[in-house]
């Protein structure tokens, strides 16, 4: 009763927006972003392909990690690198939809190519001794790396996590 029509509206608004802030790029752009976003949600908020190669983040011209949080009226300079790559971590520090979807992509196509390299590595290395692919050869293998699945196997074959070394001696119990 006591405020006019105009200032009424304007508290209204101010409240609507109170789950949303307003961050800004370094050209000054105005980007809209939930409460609580990391500077990693703005990375993808700009592009997928900046929130892959994110490794920091200049947040009012100083140097944060991409963990940290974002405040209203920021002004956020992402840091990226060539050779940097989304972490399975990252899914716990990403708040929006948007940043966690490319992660899991990212996540998921890189796990395919892990696997698809691991396949001709291990069939290569076979091959040198002669021996097929069987349930035999993986009842074998899986436990002396200490894998659950073929596909665990691979993926961490394709990724270089395993080395074949001393396969011979596994592959000899066969």
């Amino acid at each position: 009763p006591t405020e006019n029509a105009v200032d009424f509206l304007d508290n209204f608004k101010l409240s609507l927006y109170t789950s949303e802030i307003v961050v800004f790029t370094p050209k000054g752009e105005a980007r809209k972003m939930p409460f609580g976003a990391t500077a990693l949600d703005f990375a993808y908020d700009i592009h997928s392909k900046i929130g892959n190669s994110a490794i920091s983040a200049k947040i009012n011209h100083k140097l944060e990690p991409i963990t940290t949080q974002i405040n209203s009226g920021d002004q956020i300079e992402i840091i990226t690198a060539d050779n940097a790559r989304p972490k399975p971590e990252w899914l716990e520090i990403a708040t929006t939809a948007k940043a966690k979807q490319s992660i899991m992509v990212f996540l998921k196509k890189e796990n395919l190519n892990n696997i698809a390299n691991g396949i001709v590595l291990f069939e290569g290395k076979l091959k040198e001794f002669g021996i097929v692919p069987s349930a035999r050869v993986f009842r074998k293998v899986l436990p002396a790396y200490d894998c659950a699945t073929k596909d665990e196997f691979y993926s961490k074959l394709g990724a270089g996590i395993l080395k074949l070394d001393g396969i011979e001696k596994i592959l000899s119990l066969i």
